[in-house]
């Protein structure tokens, strides 16, 4: 097997060229620091060890302009400064339900765990549950004898297939019995994926008793040995499967489901992240699990997650093990979460070192968000937080310029530094996939598939295979935020040529109230979350595996733009007549796409005018490739939300907790919050947003200011 480590050299010459200029600290700048390509700096973690958890610099370098967000619903207005998201309980988040219930945690966490152990337990595999399967079984014994004997008759030829090395430390990791020193092995890495499935079949076929195979981030196989199987687990090699199948399904059914239902209480992941997180220490695919909506990353957010047949006790179990996550809350359902399965989220959102002219400018700027609403622009999370904007890579896909859209996503970025920087500017300058895939930090997942495609393919113009090894959902946010800026801009110049306050002739609206849009919820996630996002074990233990929900496969089905929804909905485009039943909150405009229908009037020119700019024509959005025929979808202008309500606190630490946070009333923490007749002034507003719509655009227009990252740290930087 051909080793794909770079040489020792080859490292040492990268890390002597490489200087690190700064290392964040909280709000400083250490320039004494050199980079050991090694270590990875936490940004959250750095921030806590100068300042608790204040916010440090992003490298991002993209503004509200930059993705079409420039105009308010009330410009007349005035605004003030203010610091968003200085720590995670600044920014809470709270899932509202079908049924319009606010999901929170508002006990303590020993009675959470009393929700466990009142949990109904049903085995059918012990005492008489095992003879009952063995006597059914008796009638395929000899076969099932008949079929041992051919497979180890078969073992010795199949071995030949693999590295004989490898094979002789199987034997030796089963005769040990994982007693002796050395109780795993790993293969060397093996970047055929069909290679890879071959191994994990084998070792099941024939080890499966003794041992577990995984793939590492380095693509070799990890082989461990486990003492013993469940008896679930036995009787999955030496009784009649069929069976076997159907008992476990009968036990999952008395629970109450296949799923179960918890809470997931987070803070600093967004739910991605998270939720791989507890799929890696609890050895299970994270596909198992299955939610309603990905929430915020800098924020303390609660929601409902449901994981395809996994105890309740198991899940509670590992809450020792985890930090910044809680699970709780349990039930057991027979449907699992679906996307879009939520009426809205509540949010709490704590603005820092308001400076304001007045506490009438306050009390303007709220009662028109109240009263009047926002634009409802796709917010800065839709667009990532790299100085290459998604949106771009999306139009390099609808353009069909695969070169292009591979490029931007390898390529150097102004502001990032570290083993990142290096893996981008050696693979700009060497073009060798094999050592820059070495290099890529593991995080960076859609690099290092691009990489590994045409390290595997032996050249680099493999652009379309490459671009595909992308997992799927993210492969659809680069188009959708090309969608979402277009939509944005368009929208912009509809505010900016006939103001805000009602419907034009030719615009459109719902006839169907009660339909929701644009349900899709497909931010950008973190890199780190999209490590092992989509990625698929090829062996499992019994729990959490067979035929999991795949909400991956939703986000293609429901999502705005893959779905079918702009077909489906009851759109009437306004006449002069209709124009006094309608305010402007009925408004809706479109995202391109194939199946729905333009304004029909002067703004479907700005619709042509900034796409054919960039070589698309909004009425020819249909593609050979499916992921990118996009259909389209409607979006309200201007959205009012509900339930606003404020307050104003004092306090002098700049640090300080100023809201209470669900981690509170778990361990029934009730922290002071705020001083009276403190220096600093900060505003602490609530209200609901229905899903897919972003708080930070409500935010932006009391404030009348920049809410992206480079902004805030200017912001932050300035007072």
């Amino acid at each position: 097997m051909e080793d794909l480590q770079p040489t020792k050299k080859l490292r040492i010459d990268i890390e002597e060229q490489h200087e690190l200029k700064h290392v964040e600290i909280g709000n400083e700048l250490d320039i004494s620091k050199s980079f050991n390509i090694n270590e990875v700096i936490d940004r959250d973690d750095a921030a806590k060890a100068q300042s608790g958890d204040g916010l440090s610099k992003y490298k991002c370098t993209i503004r509200e302009a930059d993705v079409g967000i420039t105009e308010f619903k009330n410009p007349e207005l005035k605004g003030f400064l203010g610091i968003l998201k200085w720590r995670y309980s600044d920014f809470l988040v709270n899932e509202i339900d079908l049924d319009g219930n606010i999901l929170s945690f508002d006990s303590e966490i020993k009675e959470m765990n009393n929700s466990v152990n009142n949990l109904e337990e049903n085995y059918l595999y012990e005492s008489q549950g095992i003879a009952q399967i063995k006597s059914a079984s008796s009638s395929n014994t000899s076969n099932f004898t008949l079929d041992k004997n051919n497979s180890l008759n078969d073992i010795e030829s199949e071995e030949k297939l693999f590295d004989p090395v490898l094979m002789n430390q199987v034997k030796d990791l089963v005769k040990g019995e994982g007693k002796e020193q050395q109780k795993f092995i790993k293969s060397q890495p093996i970047l055929n994926k069909n290679e890879r499935t071959k191994l994990h079949k084998f070792i099941n076929k024939y080890y499966g008793e003794n041992l577990n195979s995984t793939t590492t981030e380095e693509q070799s196989i990890l082989i461990e040995f486990h003492s013993e199987k469940s008896k679930k687990g036995k009787l999955l090699y030496f009784f009649n499967m069929s069976l076997y199948k159907k008992m476990q399904k009968e036990e999952w059914e008395k629970r109450g489901g296949q799923y179960c239902q918890f809470l997931l209480l987070k803070e600093n992941r967004d739910t991605m992240s998270a939720i791989n997180l507890i799929s890696k220490l609890m050895k299970i695919p994270s596909r198992s699990f299955s939610y309603a909506g990905t929430k915020d990353t800098r924020a303390v957010t609660v929601q409902r997650v449901t994981a395809f047949r996994v105890k309740a006790e198991r899940l509670a179990e590992y809450n020792k093990r985890l930090t910044g996550i809680i699970m709780g809350n349990f039930k057991y359902l027979s449907q699992p979460a679906q996307l879009g399965e939520l009426s809205g989220n509540r949010f709490v959102i704590t603005i820092r070192q308001v400076q304001v002219d007045s506490e009438e400018t306050l009390l303007q700027s709220l009662s028109s968000l109240r009263n009047n609403g926002f634009i409802n622009y796709f917010g800065m999370q839709r667009f990532g937080t790299s100085s290459i904007p998604t949106w771009e890579i999306g139009r390099a896909l609808l353009q069909s310029n695969w070169e292009q859209a591979i490029d931007l996503i390898l390529k150097p970025r102004p502001g990032e530094n570290g083993p990142i920087e290096i893996a981008r500017n050696h693979w700009a300058t060497t073009k060798n996939a094999r050592e820059s895939f070495e290099l890529m930090p593991p995080r960076h997942y859609s690099e290092r598939n691009i990489l590994l495609t045409f390290a595997n393919a032996g050249n680099t113009n493999c652009f379309v295979d490459a671009f595909n090894s992308i997992p799927h959902k993210l492969r659809l946010m680069y188009a959708h935020a090309y969608q979402s800026y277009i939509w944005n801009r368009v929208v912009s110049e509809r505010i900016k040529q006939y103001e805000s306050k009602s419907p034009l002739i030719g615009d459109l609206v719902l006839t169907e109230n009660k339909i929701r849009l644009d349900q899709d919820d497909i931010d950008f996630p973190d890199a780190e979350a999209t490590q092992t996002f989509n990625k698929k074990r090829s062996f499992d233990n019994i729990e959490g595996s067979a035929e999991p929900f795949d909400n991956t496969k939703v986000a293609s089905n429901l999502s705005s733009e893959g779905s079918n929804a702009g077909i489906n909905l009851k759109i009437k485009v306004l006449t002069e007549e209709d124009l006094p039943k309608y305010t402007i909150e009925d408004v809706v405009y479109p995202t391109p796409g194939h199946a729905i229908i333009y304004p029909k009037n002067a703004i479907f020119e700005k619709y042509k005018e900034f796409m054919m700019k960039d070589g698309l024509d909004p009425m020819d959005m249909t593609r050979k490739t499916k992921d990118f025929s996009l259909p389209g979808t409607y979006r309200k202008i201007v959205l009012k939300p509900e339930a606003v309500n404020w307050s104003t606190i004092r306090y002098d630490d700049p640090i300080a907790q100023l809201a209470i946070t669900d981690f509170d009333n778990l361990h029934g923490k009730k922290p002071t919050i705020g001083v009276p007749d403190g220096k600093n002034l900060a505003l602490q507003i609530s209200f609901i947003l229905p899903p897919g719509i972003y708080a930070t655009m409500a935010i932006r227009e009391i404030m009348k200011k920049d809410t992206s990252a480079a902004a805030q740290y200017n912001m932050q930087m300035q007072t």
